[in-house]
């Protein structure tokens, strides 16, 4: 997949990271049950992860965009084409976006799923003045220069793998841009840096 790659599509790569972001794939568990209160911070924060895992791992992150992609938002899986489709938009499009941030040691710190709705496709500053759509900025950055109001509603939480198959940290949510467009976004945290171990429960006497 090449990185900055746009274009309509109706099948392959966009699909992928629809399913992707859909977690369909996950394991379900409460924030609540995750050991570590770093991750359950992380987990139930409302505000930007990008900024949240900056100030919790110390570092400055930037975004490698491995794959963005268009495609119909009626083959979007559920629960996001019901969170992201709209009576205006049911015939429309969606930006799928597959990503990572990094540190400045090159380390990949998080995988990110995105899904874009709204009225219009965010492939020029015009149509996307929040930025979502840069290839060169992580969406929480971008938000945060343009000084566009967002809110953010935790859908799952849960386990999935990370690329080396260790259990990983992820959750998803819908988050409402100024009240004009929404983004469905998964994140899967990469364990050595944002633990996945569970709380231990009491076992019965």
């Amino acid at each position: 997949m090449q990185q900055g790659n746009q274009r309509r599509t109706t099948t392959g790569a966009a699909d992928w990271i629809a399913q992707q972001a859909s977690g369909a794939c996950l394991d379900s568990v409460d924030i609540a049950d995750f050991a570590d209160p770093m991750t359950r911070v992380l987990l139930g924060g409302d505000g930007s992860t990008t900024l949240a895992l900056e100030a919790l791992l110390g570092v400055r992150l930037e975004v490698r965009v491995l794959h963005q992609d268009v495609m119909d938002s009626a083959r979007l899986p559920e629960p996001m084409g019901r969170l992201l489709r709209s009576d205006e938009d049911a015939t429309g499009t969606v930006l799928m976006r597959w990503s990572q941030l990094m540190d400045t040691r090159g380390r990949v710190v998080s995988a990110n799923y995105v899904a874009v709705g709204g009225p219009t496709t965010p492939t020029a500053e015009a149509t996307d003045p929040a930025g979502i759509g840069r290839l060169d900025r992580p969406i929480g950055h971008s938000i945060r220069a343009a000084g566009t109001s967002q809110r953010r509603d935790i859908v799952t939480t849960g386990t999935d793998r990370w690329r080396d198959g260790r259990r990983c940290a992820t959750r998803s949510y819908l988050m409402d841009i100024a009240g004009s467009r929404r983004c469905f976004i998964r994140e899967s945290f990469n364990p050595h840096l944002v633990p996945a171990d569970l709380a231990e429960t009491e076992r019965p006497a």
